[in-house]
């Protein structure tokens, strides 16, 4: 009886850090999207161009929400993982489309200058990132890469340099887009 009182005690703890990770998650990743629309929202009127900077500060973003998805659910016990709630699992799934779609715009509609500026965004590397990443987007299957050996502590390392790549490649397009639209200097 006390094992059994135990387990059901461990069961409502892990249902309710499940409930509670997918709430924070969902709130989260909507606060971060409108952080970053409403800069640029303001910025349209002044800038003529805004597009691609948007785009790319959203799919910058879709590796942020890739990232806090895995670090959070490699976190639950193994046995939890099946109670994620399916808006929390569909999120990921919208996410993981959404950043297919930005990367098919950007590549479709950058200037080719501006292309050669952020090309390397598009490459995931190191090797471990990439498979991790297909594996997620090829199957969601979080708890078969906990079982081969994947760790929060990892993907966070991993995705994180990927984030940073992103972040210093933002600031190039951000200066190249400036320098587009700045008027030319007088000698």
């Amino acid at each position: 009886a006390k094992a059994a009182d135990a387990n059901a005690r461990l069961q409502a703890v892990a249902s309710e850090s499940v409930a509670n990770f997918a709430a924070i998650f969902l709130e989260y990743n909507a606060l971060c999207e409108r952080s970053i629309l409403k800069p640029i929202e303001t910025a349209s009127a002044r800038a003529p161009s805004t597009e691609l900077s948007r785009d790319f500060a959203l799919l910058k973003n879709t590796y942020g929400v890739e990232r806090a998805f895995l670090c959070g659910a490699l976190a639950l016990p193994t046995e939890a993982l099946s109670a994620v709630p399916p808006h929390a699992s569909s999120a990921l799934v919208v996410n993981l489309q959404r950043q297919r779609a930005l990367i098919e715009r950007i590549q479709t509609f950058s200037p080719p200058r501006a292309l050669e500026l952020i090309g390397a965004a598009f490459e995931l590397t190191p090797p471990e990132l990439r498979d991790v990443h297909n594996e997620l987007q090829r199957s969601l299957d979080v708890a078969a890469l906990k079982s081969g050996g994947l760790r929060a502590a990892r993907w966070f390392e991993l995705m994180t340099a990927h984030i940073d790549k992103l972040e210093a490649l933002q600031e190039l397009l951000h200066n190249f887009e400036v320098a587009k639209w700045s008027p030319p200097r007088s000698p």
